[in-house]
């Protein structure tokens, strides 16, 4: 999601991952940033997203879809520096 120099607002999905999940079951959803990329896991299926720069600061956001989704136990651990790897 960016704003133009016009002041309107575009928003791009970089990512859209179809996973089956279980009814009724938790699970594990992990996203690491690195230097230039996230890495996503998902009950150990991973995912890497280049994104060139990724700025100090930034919204992140996730969805749900195709009935209740409920997300518990959430934990944002703010490192210091962005790893440089």
């Amino acid at each position: 999601m960016w704003k133009e120099e016009n002041g309107e607002v575009k928003i791009r999905n970089l990512l859209r991952l179809y996973l089956p999940v279980t009814t009724g079951e938790i699970h594990e959803f992990a996203l690491e940033i690195q230097k230039d990329r996230f890495v996503i896991t998902m009950d150990g299926q991973k995912a890497d997203l280049y994104c060139g720069e990724i700025y100090d600061s930034f919204h992140l956001g996730i969805t749900g879809c195709e009935g209740p989704c409920r997300f518990y136990d959430m934990e944002i651990e703010k490192c210091d520096k962005i790893q440089k790897r």
